[in-house]
């Protein structure tokens, strides 16, 4: 019987070990906590009153399928021998599946940490700030991504005036630049304004007063730091990704024989480089295919990283790579987009195969379209395999509509 070892107790890692142990391996799982986790973009949701502890249905799951759960266990060291140290004592498995997630990265600003500013790096401290937000008027929100995003629309949904301060004015590096247009319009209208300047350093003294940036000052009541994500390898002795986590083929095998990774510490090999996909649905399906795999099987990921966000009244999906992405790693990528019905719509593709790379849309509804954008990605579909489809009574999706525009422009 194989045996297989976890390291991480988020989707990824709860994912792998229950399809290792379905297919007849013998699992133990390791998580530094005290608790299996829901992830971290479940924080989000105590500023709006969301529940503050979560629930745990996973470790009963675990339970009943005989998997051992090792809580409150820190992994020391990964030898390539499928050793798995701790500070006493050690396990060798036959297999191991890296599922350590990602690590937060604070940019600190010049003025300290004091009163009133609130770096969002743990459960505790969103709910410090859930706390302290009832008597805040005016906060700024410093950082980038969709975190940032959820945080911001949060803070706005609770009356709060938020400005947001982000490096070069970028709100969310993943969207390309029609979405983000179409992004800033919806922040504007909804009384949070993106800052031209990123900030020099907190004004006050005793407390927070205001932010400085470009030689201007903001006042406000409080200033939140929305940390980067970064993917947290925990050093195993293998190749690393662009962005330093563990680069794996889509069978989620690393460059070392026995070692899988999925989830948030994992980068996909794409093109010449690689992609990090931190996603809900992204973690959960790596981590079912770094379990099978690891138990012997041999089944293949199809990843699309697929995001939906519903905020400042609009909604948003996001799958697959953005323009900038896909040339990132040496793709010969093309950028289509329509405006239509409401919907703001870019499709990315190869332009030799016309498969399609990366979907992003915008509109009030757009979250219906959620299913449908992760499909044609993880798919490989291509732009006029979309075109070409049959569609619904309704007529075509924006999608669909869009991968036609494509098709037009290469007459």
């Amino acid at each position: 019987m194989v045996s297989v070892g976890v390291i991480g107790g988020g989707m990824a890692g709860v994912a792998a070990a229950e399809e290792a142990s379905k297919r007849g391996a013998t699992v133990t799982l390791f998580e530094a906590g005290d608790e299996l986790s829901g992830g971290k973009r479940s924080w989000t949701s105590l500023l709006s009153g969301g529940p503050s502890r979560p629930a745990e249905p996973s470790s009963e799951r675990l339970n009943r399928l005989g998997v051992k759960v090792k809580l409150q266990t820190s992994v020391k060291a990964i030898q390539g021998d499928g050793t798995v140290r701790f500070h006493q004592g050690a396990n060798a498995f036959d297999s191991l599946i890296l599922a350590t997630g990602t690590r937060l990265v604070a940019e600190r600003l010049g003025g300290g940490v004091r009163p009133g500013v609130h770096i969002l790096s743990g459960r505790a401290s969103y709910l410090e700030l859930a706390d302290a937000m009832r008597g805040y008027s005016e906060v700024a929100v410093v950082g980038s991504g969709r975190t940032l995003l959820d945080v911001a629309n949060r803070l706005a949904a609770a009356g709060i005036g938020a400005r947001i301060f982000s490096p070069g004015g970028e709100v969310w590096p993943k969207l390309g630049d029609p979405i983000r247009a179409r992004l800033e319009e919806a922040l504007a209208a909804s009384g949070v304004p993106i800052m031209p300047r990123e900030p020099d350093r907190l004004a006050g003294v005793e407390k927070v007063e205001a932010v400085v940036a470009g030689g201007d000052v903001y006042p406000c009541q409080a200033v939140v730091l929305v940390p980067r994500t970064l993917p947290e390898p925990l050093g195993a002795p293998v190749k690393l990704g662009r962005l330093g986590g563990v680069a794996v083929n889509s069978e989620m095998k690393s460059s070392l024989n026995r070692l899988f990774a999925a989830g948030g510490c994992a980068e996909l090999k794409q093109g010449s480089s690689t992609i990090h996909y931190d996603s809900e649905s992204s973690a959960s399906v790596m981590g079912m295919v770094a379990g099978a795999n690891a138990s012997g099987g041999r089944v293949s990921a199809h990843v699309a990283g697929c995001v939906r966000l519903d905020l400042f009244g609009v909604g948003l999906v996001v799958a697959g790579m953005s323009l900038r992405e896909a040339e990132s790693v040496g793709l010969s990528a093309k950028q289509t987009t329509s405006d239509e019905a409401g919907f703001r719509c870019a499709l990315v593709f190869d332009s030799g195969s016309l498969r399609l790379l990366g979907v992003q849309l915008i509109g009030r509804d757009a979250g219906a379209y959620e299913q449908d954008a992760g499909v044609v990605v993880s798919e490989s579909l291509g732009v006029d395999d979309v075109a070409y489809q049959e569609s619904s009574s309704t007529g075509p999706s924006p999608i669909q509509r869009t991968a036609r525009e494509a098709m037009r422009g290469r007459k």
